[in-house]
């Protein structure tokens, strides 16, 4: 029963081979921000718009460069990331977040809609 295996329910949780697919580029960040405050705007965020697909934190790490003004987010599941990319123009402590795929992004094969 395939029910029964740990790996059942998100397997793609911390997955190296997934990585790339579930960061996020987020620019216009506000200047002094911190990587936890970043974290749980998002986190909250995703939990009260419906985006979270379970219980638990949906971004997982974090990383600022206060130099150029923008993070990374990175998710647990590659379908909450792209959930994520609806907060393009959020407002966070003032500033409208520019949220946008990672410059080497390449879409993992079956995650995408095909175009026609």
């Amino acid at each position: 029963i395939v029910a029964d295996t740990p790996q059942a329910a998100v397997p793609v949780v911390g997955s190296t081979i997934t990585r790339q697919a579930r960061r996020l580029y987020v620019g216009n960040i506000p200047f002094g921000v911190t990587e936890e405050e970043t974290m749980e705007f998002f986190n909250q965020q995703m939990h009260l718009s419906g985006l979270a697909q379970a219980a638990g934190n949906p971004v997982l790490a974090c990383q600022i460069n206060l130099d150029k003004n923008f993070a990374f987010l990175e998710f647990r599941s590659i379908d909450e990331t792209t959930q994520a990319m609806a907060f393009d123009g959020i407002n966070f402590k003032g500033q409208s977040l520019k949220i946008r795929r990672p410059h080497d992004y390449q879409p993992m094969p079956g995650t995408e809609n095909p175009a026609i």
